[in-house]
């Protein structure tokens, strides 16, 4: 449900140029859609190409989606530039639950919603161009606080794609995400069992590719490249 531009509070120093921001997103079509790509933008800086990557649209369908906010965002005809706000209030608004109320992109119903549609595209088939975001999408899933709301995120965390996980650019420069997922998982009560054990698998994993040991008295690096079927098998 989308906040009634009428019902900013009185007392607001900023009641005039809020009441101008909630006309023109109340204004916007598929408002479920704006929601989550206002969240991704302002989270993530995504811009256009990568917003519609993640989120299964056509090609040019997020700047169509946002062609009403030109008042507040530059919208880039290139998809490959960062949309940014005309005026950094406008971002402050949409930080501030007060003042944006559903359109807020802290409210935690939000995040989850922007959470889960990103996951369910790495629970899907591997696709090379989005492999460079899981990282960044659960060091984000490892910011949202403990509760019984992110219980919907478990399975499909629990259903990542182990192709995007492993694979060579993103296991090799990032992958610090092993131990801050496991770690959120296990300050969630509800968290199921199978997926910390899981992660903790991969975690393991992990570490076996990364384990340094010595030979003849040099210390080296010890990378056993990473195999899928290995993986299969230790879980299995």
């Amino acid at each position: 449900m989308v906040q009634d531009a009428s019902s900013t509070g009185s007392a607001s120093p900023f009641e005039v140029l809020d009441q101008l921001y909630l006309t023109i997103l109340a204004s916007a079509r598929r408002q479920s859609e704006l929601i989550q790509i206002l969240c991704a933008i302002v989270i993530f800086r995504l811009v256009p190409r990568t917003i519609d990557q993640l989120f299964g649209l056509a090609q040019g369908e997020t700047r169509l989606i946002l062609r009403g906010l030109h008042s507040v965002l530059n919208i880039p005809w290139d998809d490959e530039d960062e949309i940014v706000s005309h005026h950094a209030s406008f971002f402050d608004f949409l930080n501030n639950h007060d003042r944006s109320g559903n359109f807020c992109v802290g409210i935690l119903n939000n995040q989850i919603s922007l959470a889960r549609s990103l996951l369910q595209v790495y629970a899907g088939p591997f696709q090379c161009k989005n492999i460079h975001f899981l990282s960044r999408l659960i060091r984000f899933i490892g910011s949202l606080p403990p509760s019984d709301a992110v219980a919907e995120l478990f399975p499909l965390i629990g259903s990542i794609n182990p192709d995007y996980i492993f694979h060579p650019e993103e296991y090799q420069l990032e992958y610090d995400y092993f131990e801050d997922i496991v770690s959120w998982l296990k300050n969630n009560p509800s968290a199921p069992a199978d997926v910390i054990q899981l992660w903790e698998d991969y975690t393991f994993m992990f570490s076996i590719d990364n384990m340094p040991w010595s030979a003849e008295g040099t210390s080296v690096k010890h990378n056993v490249p990473f195999s899928l079927e290995l993986l299969h098998n230790h879980l299995v």
